[in-house]
């Protein structure tokens, strides 16, 4: 487990999915919608709890970075979409954190929809690697000559 500074309920163990995940507070979907809006009304406490979260990210965004140092770096998922609000804590904890020369983080393009780009990403992976196969698999060789 990547240590973070946030307790795990399960242990004392200070651990990265306890702090970064929603299930940290039981967010459901509404949940989560009311610590937004209270965080945008300026309510200190959620305010902090979302700060909190976005340095944990950013802290575990520089030690991915550390380890495999990609070309890019663009980050998604409901955590920074949700809350753009937050991109700068997760910046600053990056720069804190990471050992590398500064790199720009940004946030993927397809929104709260990534997971699902994802899985399209995957889907068509195997068509891609080989579409001529694939059309062979699809249509069982009928009409299909290499």
């Amino acid at each position: 487990m990547l240590c973070t500074g946030a307790v795990c309920p399960c242990s004392t163990a200070r651990e990265l999915p306890g702090t970064a995940s929603h299930s940290q507070i039981v967010w459901s979907k509404p949940a989560l919608a009311t610590v937004l809006r209270a965080a945008r009304a300026g309510a200190v406490p959620a305010r902090e709890l979302l700060a909190e979260r976005a340095r944990v990210l950013g802290s575990a965004v520089a030690l991915l970075r550390d380890m495999l140092n990609p070309d890019d770096l663009v980050v998604g998922g409901q955590a920074f979409t949700e809350y753009p609000e937050g991109m700068a804590d997760v910046e600053a904890a990056y720069a804190k954190s990471s050992t590398l020369p500064p790199r720009d983080i940004r946030v993927t393009a397809f929104g709260n929809r990534v997971q699902e780009a994802g899985a399209g990403v995957v889907s068509l992976g195997g068509l891609y690697a080989d579409p001529i196969g694939a059309m062979r698999r699809v249509f069982g060789r009928v009409g299909v000559s290499a």
